[in-house]
């Protein structure tokens, strides 16, 4: 999107209250730009968080839009919450050509059922919350379950604005964090020669200090039926895995097929489970 092109997405999600005017100067003039903006005929009242603006794309670059509705709360807990973003994006002609904006439900991949959590179940671990503040530990594994069936779609390396409410903000999270690495491919040494692995899976240790990632060893391009569970240190570009490899080195041959480009999380949760993978 070219300049003029973003700031009238910015102030677009403003003014649907997915975005908080307030912390970027060029929407000081968005007509709704206060403390509690308005989607449809509900009040949201924004949580001001630090946002760095995304780089910069190609003009005429397409972008990939997904929202993710919250759960269990009393409003917004459907993908209806985003219509109205959905038909003003359809109607502006700079968005029109350039972006697709999809807001899924989340019952198409997994049952909502007991997801939201109850006040009992938070106060007995975190009393000073609210319900909406905490992901339990079923919530955690649908929201792996969601990311996983939304990774088989090919994004072709479209740019991703992934804007998420309350539960859905911590989908969305794991959704970014996952097309940040999914589809990468390393290549190794084994043996005195060269093996390449892809990136295809992710989950937190056992006790929740690090991300591990399943690697499908690949053999003249295709899976040879090999899969390991390993930790990728990306500074230092070595590797540990469950097969002996120790600290061994990598190089990165492909980066990972999706590009997150921008995170946007309305009333986000603050805490959820250790043994959740972490971003």
């Amino acid at each position: 999107l070219s300049a003029g092109s973003l700031l009238r997405l910015r102030r677009l999600l403003a003014r649907h209250g997915l975005l908080p005017a307030s912390s970027h100067p060029d929407l000081a003039e968005a007509p709704d730009d206060e403390q509690l903006l308005s989607l449809g005929t509900a009040s949201l009242p924004v949580v001001p968080r630090a946002v760095d603006g995304p780089e910069a794309l190609a003009p005429g670059a397409r972008v990939f839009a997904i929202c993710f509705h919250d759960v269990g709360a009393q409003d917004f807990n459907e993908p209806a919450a985003f219509d109205g973003l959905i038909e003003q994006c359809s109607r502006a002609s700079d968005f029109r050509n350039r972006l697709t904006v999809d807001a899924p439900c989340l019952s198409r991949f997994v049952s909502l059922d007991g997801l939201a959590t109850t006040p009992n179940e938070v106060a007995k671990r975190f009393p000073s919350l609210r319900p909406e503040h905490a992901v339990t530990d079923r919530a955690a594994l649908a929201a792996d379950m969601v990311v996983g069936e939304l990774l088989a779609s090919d994004l072709g390396g479209k740019p991703t604005v992934i804007i998420g409410i309350g539960y859905g903000a911590y989908v969305g999270l794991q959704y970014a964090a996952a097309l940040a690495i999914f589809g990468k491919v390393i290549e190794y040494e084994e043996e005195g020669r060269a093996c390449q692995a892809t990136v295809v899976g992710r989950r937190s240790s056992q006790d929740g200090s690090r991300t591990e990632y399943l690697l499908e060893v690949t053999s003249r391009g295709r899976p040879d039926g090999r899969r390991r569970w390993a930790w990728l240190d990306e500074e230092s570009a070595t590797f540990s895995d469950e097969s002996g490899h120790e600290a061994a080195p990598f190089k990165v041959v492909r980066q990972p097929e999706g590009y997150p480009w921008w995170l946007l999380a309305v009333r986000p949760p603050a805490t959820w489970p250790a043994t959740a993978a972490s971003p």
